[in-house]
């Protein structure tokens, strides 16, 4: 299966999922005629980010687009440099910084 028709699938997964999305997830709704692991390569070939994001979508935007309003995407990301600690939370992956970071008392 190509790229681009493993990316619209687990693209379809994430916006139907009430809940935590995963690969492994994504791959049992689909009784495992995709593996997981297919999912978790094309997801760590590239990055995607908002970059990405615009490029992908310019052409149907620019394609849209008139005078009459305005549409804004916000992928704003609240960093959460406190938290409460205890022996299971004491670390994080923070969007923001692209890493693990441990959580300051």
């Amino acid at each position: 299966m190509k790229s681009a028709e493993l990316l619209d699938i687990y693209t379809d997964h994430l916006i139907v999922q009430n809940s935590q999305a995963t690969a492994t997830g994504c791959s049992d709704l689909l009784q495992n005629k995709v593996k997981h692991d297919s999912f978790t390569r094309v997801l760590s070939s590239k990055q995607y980010d908002s970059k990405y994001l615009w490029q992908a979508n310019k052409k149907t935007v620019r394609s849209l687009e008139n005078n009459d309003g305005v549409l804004i995407l916000d992928n704003s990301i609240i960093h959460k440099t406190y938290g409460t600690l205890n022996e299971a939370i004491n670390y994080h992956y923070d969007h923001g910084e692209g890493r693990v970071i441990k959580l300051e008392s």
